[in-house]
């Protein structure tokens, strides 16, 4: 009687198991269609603020959730190749 009850246990454990279904996760691709200056990005950080930074062989790109700013030497920065980003106390 013990073993029937176990089977039946398992049966119900394994149906439920295999009756479940994982989220799936949005993913949003963003490519210089989007606004990215490059679709080489040598690093990633996130500020106090929010914004996404990307620096790139073409500028470094600030990103606030749905429009890149972009920031090149005619912006003062010393070279467009940017390949390290730092998060300061500013």
């Amino acid at each position: 009687m013990r073993i029937a009850v176990k089977h039946k246990l398992i049966l119900i454990l394994t149906i439920v198991v295999l009756s479940c279904q994982a989220q799936d996760i949005p993913f949003k691709t963003y490519t210089i269609e989007n606004g990215l200056p490059s679709s080489k990005i040598y690093d990633i950080i996130q500020d106090t603020k929010g914004y996404i930074w990307f620096a790139s062989d073409y500028g470094v790109s600030r990103f606030d959730g749905e429009v890149f700013k972009n920031y090149t030497t005619s912006d003062n920065l010393a070279s467009n190749t940017i390949v390290k980003l730092f998060l300061d106390k500013h």
